[in-house]
């Protein structure tokens, strides 16, 4: 039995100061769960759960992994033997990387410490490295497809990139119910008490764009998001108004710093976040790298601006 008689259950975790949402969808005896947590979410969080709802671990038919990022797909690694009968899906554009910390590390979690010349700190890689239990994606999926529970109910499982490159979303048909996770994120990150944590880190531009367009469309009842709870009615649009907003926002932003004299990604965030910021400035440069980088990648493909080798990393000019 579903605690709100709407076919799917909040499984809510702690991420420090901030949240991470997973979700249930439930048949009558089978049911989806929609991303893993960080390492050990499993056995702490939806096991108990599961227990709360009379539902047995071998009854978890599925897991949809909406994302490489640690808070969604830390605890993949625990899977098969804390939910046995389960068959984990990711997205091809997400998949290599939650099976792997190194190809992670290298397409995700530190991805800007090459030609780039940033990177995290220590403490930070340490922390995702901790987070992180790699495991094995059992069916990588290269567009989109449809699950259906045993009650009939069909969950759609939708490409939604812009965040990560294969980043997934579920829709309950049924219930008009969009499960989006990270893959539209407002004007910031939200702490658990609502005030601003970090920028939005959405990484290709005009993906992340098409997937705004593509739920606003879609004008689902209800939107169910992993850190700023649940969106319904006219709220749905004003969050999806707010997230095309700041892509604009920071695309002029960015273009403000730029000259003839090359800047690299560190200078161009560093003087970027003063002016966008809602979030405390002091430890979110690498948070605001994301977008940028993908708003100098756009810029760079239309000409517009020109990348340059230096002893510092690229340097990017008008």
């Amino acid at each position: 039995m579903v605690l709100d008689g709407s076919g799917r259950t909040r499984i809510r975790i702690a991420l420090g100061e901030r949240f991470a949402d997973l979700w249930l969808f439930s048949g009558s005896q089978r049911h989806v769960l929609f991303d893993t947590g960080v390492k050990g979410t499993i056995e702490s969080a939806v096991i108990p759960a599961l227990g709360g709802l009379e539902i047995a671990p071998e009854d978890v038919d599925v897991v949809v992994v909406s994302h490489l990022d640690v808070d969604h797909a830390g605890d993949i690694g625990n899977v098969r033997p804390l939910l046995p009968n389960a068959t984990v899906i990711a997205h091809d554009g997400d998949a290599e990387a939650m099976s792997d910390w190194e190809v992670f590390s290298a397409q995700r979690g530190r991805e800007f410490r090459g030609g780039w010349g940033l990177d995290e700190t220590p403490d930070t890689v340490e922390w995702m490295r901790n987070a992180f239990a790699p495991g094995k994606v059992d069916r990588i999926i290269q567009s989109e497809d449809t699950l259906t529970l045993d009650d009939g109910r069909a969950l759609e499982v939708w490409h939604v990139p812009g965040h990560t490159r294969g980043h997934l979303a579920l829709y309950d048909v049924e219930m008009r119910s969009l499960a989006i996770s990270d893959a539209i994120l407002g004007s910031f990150v939200p702490f658990a008490d609502g005030t601003p944590s970090f920028p939005p880190t959405y990484r290709h531009v005009d993906a992340y764009l098409g997937t705004i367009t593509r739920v606003r469309k879609l004008a689902p009842e209800t939107l169910l998001t992993a850190h700023y709870g649940d969106f319904v009615g006219p709220d749905i649009m004003k969050f999806l108004d707010e997230s095309e907003s700041f892509v604009h926002t920071l695309d002029q932003a960015i273009r403000n710093t730029l000259s003839p004299r090359g800047k690299t990604l560190a200078e161009i965030v560093h003087e970027t976040n003063p002016f966008i910021a809602s979030w405390p400035t002091e430890g979110t440069q690498t948070a605001l790298a994301f977008p940028v980088s993908g708003h100098i990648e756009r810029m760079l493909a239309a000409g517009e601006i020109q990348r340059r080798e230096s002893s510092r990393g690229w340097e990017w000019a008008l």
